[in-house]
Order: C-alpha cells, then structure tokens, then sequence
C-alpha cells in the first residue's frame, strides 16, 4: 500500500511499480517478523522469504487484470502466503 502510494505522485505506471516493489518488500520481511513472533525458525526464514516474493510477484499480474471483480484480488493476496508455507516446508523436508 505504502509503495502504491508513493508512487501515485508519478502517474498510473509509477502507482503500479510502487505497489510491486513495495509488495515484494513486505513479502521479503514478512518471515522475519513471523520468526520474531516464534511463527517459525530461523532456518526457515530465508526459503520462506524466497516463496513468498514469487507467489506474490506470480499473484500481482493476475489481481491487476482482474480489478473489477471484488473477489479475485481478495483471494490473490493468499499466494505469498502459500509461497511462503512452500518454502518453509521445503527447508523443514530437507532437514528431516
């Protein structure tokens, strides 16, 4: 949201680079504050950081086409989760 807005001041094109970088940050920092909450370990932090950035850069196209409709942006969000979730068990299945 932070990055849309910052770059709303440059135009349409600038709102959308804006949202990306600022999508992909957050997705790249989120599994520290889930490792700082106890949500996982820190081995799994940098795959989780990794899947969450691919499932959100995979998810951004597809709720951009669909911006009409209410629900498919809504349902989109949960692909940097799953991205997340895939790189963490990932490291959890290699370390088994």
């Amino acid at each position: 949201m932070v990055g849309s807005i910052l770059g709303g001041a440059g135009g349409k094109a600038w709102l959308f680079a804006g949202a990306i970088a600022g999508g992909a940050l957050a997705a790249l920092l989120a599994p520290r504050l889930c490792v700082r909450l106890g949500w996982m370990g820190v081995a799994q932090r940098g795959a989780a950081s990794v899947g969450s950035v691919i499932g959100f850069l995979a998810a951004a196209p597809i709720a951009v086409t669909n911006l009409h409709t209410p629900v498919i942006p809504v349902l989109i969000c949960s692909l940097a989760g799953v991205g997340a979730l895939v790189g963490s068990g990932f490291v959890m299945r290699r370390n088994a």
